[in-house]
């Protein structure tokens, strides 16, 4: 079922808090927001059907209830290495682009970015230009997105890889 990320109100000792929790994805031990807004649901015992000859960040296609969804690599995105963990689909639908799905390391979980904001950091070439900022806590990257800029560029064919620090 697919699921969306919204802020609530929690009570905290008689005061009411604004809990902003969004949901991430794992790779590794990089953890990723999604943005809300943006649909998203796991896809269990999908097919994967490889593509001869496509972009290393083309995992190959996979099909949910007629529709055709084109998989992403994040780990060549990311430069990460491939994790021994089971990977999963996630199947993501921004408003302004066809639905496509995220080869990921775990189902979503929601987080309280609140706790992150006071080491937020901008992307300063580290990562692909559609990861706008990071932050770090108890061992874990945690990557805000902009999945709009993702979507563009998987639509346009261009691999929005990792910076080289080249540019």
């Amino acid at each position: 079922m697919p699921q969306s990320n919204s802020p609530t109100h929690q009570p905290n000792s008689g005061q009411n808090k604004l809990i902003n929790n969004l949901f991430y994805y794992e790779i590794n031990d990089t953890r990723i927001f999604i943005e809300s807004g943006i649909k998203m649901e796991v896809l269990e015992q999908s097919i994967i059907y490889p593509v001869p000859n496509a972009p290393k960040w083309y995992s190959g296609t996979t099909s949910l209830r007629g529709d055709i969804l084109i998989i992403v690599n994040l780990h060549f995105l990311l430069n990460a290495k491939l994790s021994s963990k089971k990977r999963r689909l996630l199947k993501l639908e921004h408003p302004d682009f066809p639905p496509l799905a995220l080869a990921v390391d775990s189902p979503p979980h929601q987080y309280d970015v609140n706790t992150l904001m006071d080491g937020k950091k901008t992307n300063n070439k580290n990562y692909p230009e559609w990861i706008t900022s990071f932050s770090t806590h108890n061992n874990y990257t945690y990557l805000f997105a902009d999945h709009a800029a993702l979507f563009n560029a998987m639509q346009s064919n261009s691999a929005p890889a990792q910076s080289t620090g080249d540019n």
